[in-house]
């Protein structure tokens, strides 16, 4: 099951170091859950972070998600 921001964010180091391009890792962390952003981007991520993240991103590997977009009605 996919984890969700907030739980990727307890992984990783809490520095707010910038060094990924987001300001914060909570940034960070809400990026890589959308799938937005590599975990490599981080470069003081733990092991033990990397083996968590790697673990859940090949347990969801090939599940699919299906968008419902909403589209205004227009009148004729």
């Amino acid at each position: 099951m996919a984890l969700t921001g907030i739980q990727i964010f307890k992984l990783l180091p809490k520095t707010n170091c910038k060094k990924c391009g987001f300001p914060t890792c909570l940034a960070f962390a809400m990026k890589l859950a959308q799938g937005g952003v590599e975990l490599s981007a981080c470069p003081d991520v733990s092991e033990e972070a990397k083996n968590t993240l790697g673990a859940a991103k090949t347990s969801c590997s090939g599940m699919t998600r299906n968008l419902l977009i909403p589209v205004p009605l227009r009148s004729i």
